[in-house]
């Protein structure tokens, strides 16, 4: 579904390369749907649930990009 109006926040994509629900062209336009900051990581080996299965990467993924909002 298509946002009404594009997101104006800085995103950080975070896709899995193992996910068997999402794949790469599920996030091909996620970059058009944004009109601010847009960035996106990719977790190696890694299913729908980083949280639980790459817990360390998910973290040292989303920590620099939580630093960079917060200045």
């Amino acid at each position: 579904q298509l946002l009404e109006r594009p997101v104006e926040v800085p995103v950080l994509s975070v896709q899995c390369d193992s996910d068997g629900l999402w794949s790469p062209v599920d996030y091909a336009q996620d970059s058009e749907r944004t009109c601010g900051p847009w960035s996106a990581v990719v977790l190696r080996n890694c299913g729908h649930f980083p949280q639980e299965e790459s817990c360390e990467e998910l973290v040292a993924a989303v920590t620099p990009f939580l630093r960079e909002c917060a200045h």
